[in-house]
């Protein structure tokens, strides 16, 4: 089977992922088919704008500010458009951002130009998860897929997915009135099983950096002894932590067991509940799972606009990050 680089949510924090993206590039390991949701998406629609012979040289600190506009507005707009709107964000505003970005271009443009297979995850109203790619929605275009992805509940309101018309080039709604998309980390931060039925997909390389998950998976990593010297493992306070992790870990395991199995018998139907049991029962690690160092402010950052400084920092860090598991895919690559 074909390996799949699938490239997490996060915000802001998602930026990290050129910092993989670049390692991969460097090594000639960067695979065909990629996945991006929510933040991740805005990353993985960078890569199908390029051929590979153009894409390294494109990542360098300025990516937020070449074009002028701003992926998050500063706090104070925020606040003044939740208060207004009931959401911190105006889709206006976002959608006019990557209209700068990605233009008009669609799955089907983007994979004459890039050659790879690249998906974006988005969630319908109905509450179902719909990888989007050359395959699925060729004529879709690809700013409105991230414009769906990147719509939390909360932070933007749902948006609509266009299509080029075939003979006129004009754009047309993609689905039926009154169907809206939104952020696709809701139903699968990693559609993986689309994936495999898509592109024969069995190996999967996650750059995972949702703050809460990349968190919970660092310290897991820690409670296996991966990351800890003997002299860590031997202190006291820490090994409390990793007993308290384990114990969450177990009722974590069981409570999505019982929300799994009150679905299956229908005892549980209401939307809600169906979109946490589709957060909480998903899994957001791969065969490969690449976890950048999340330092406090990050967690502070997750919705700000990052600075060329800043973006400097995401690219390191995704980098550093990334060089630990490049024999790993290599051999994993080498196996396809």
């Amino acid at each position: 089977g074909r390996t799949a680089l699938c490239l997490s949510g996060g915000g802001a924090l998602a930026m990290y992922h050129f910092g993989v993206i670049k390692v991969l590039l460097q090594e000639g390991l960067l695979p065909q088919v990629i996945s991006g949701t929510s933040g991740g998406s805005i990353v993985a629609a960078f890569i199908s704008m390029f051929p590979e012979e153009e894409l390294l040289k494109t990542i360098r600190p300025d990516l937020s500010s070449r074009h002028g506009v701003r992926w998050f507005p500063p706090v104070w707009k925020m606040v003044i458009n939740f208060v207004q709107n009931s959401v911190l964000m105006s889709s206006e505003n976002f959608a006019e951002t990557t209209r700068a970005y990605f233009g008009d271009v669609t799955f089907a443009e983007a994979f004459v130009i890039s050659k790879r297979a690249v998906s974006i995850q988005i969630s319908v109203g109905s509450g179902h998860g719909f990888v989007l790619n050359h395959f699925t929605a060729p004529q879709v275009v690809i700013r409105t897929a991230v414009n769906a992805s990147c719509a939390l509940p909360g932070l933007m309101r749902p948006f609509e997915l266009l299509a080029k018309d075939e003979k006129t080039g004009e754009l047309i709604a993609f689905h039926p009135p009154g169907v809206s998309s939104f952020d696709g980390t809701i139903t699968a931060d990693i559609p993986a099983a689309r994936l495999t039925e898509l592109f024969n997909c069995n190996n999967f390389i996650v750059s995972q950096v949702n703050p809460h998950v990349n968190f919970v998976l660092h310290l897991a990593e820690e409670g296996q002894g991966r990351r800890l010297s003997r002299a860590a493992r031997s202190n006291d306070r820490r090994a409390a932590v990793i007993k308290l992790l384990r114990v969450a870990k177990y009722l974590l395991l069981n409570i999505k067991y019982g929300v799994q199995k009150l679905l299956e018998v229908d005892l549980l139907n209401l939307r809600m509940v169906r979109t946490l049991q589709g957060i909480l029962v998903q899994d957001f690690r791969g065969h490969i799972t690449v976890l950048p160092q999340l330092q406090f402010r990050d967690y502070l950052r997750v919705l700000r606009h990052p600075n060329d400084d800043e973006m400097a920092r995401f690219i390191r860090n995704g980098e550093a990050a990334t060089w630990p598991h490049v024999e790993a895919i290599r051999l994993t690559m080498a196996a396809e």
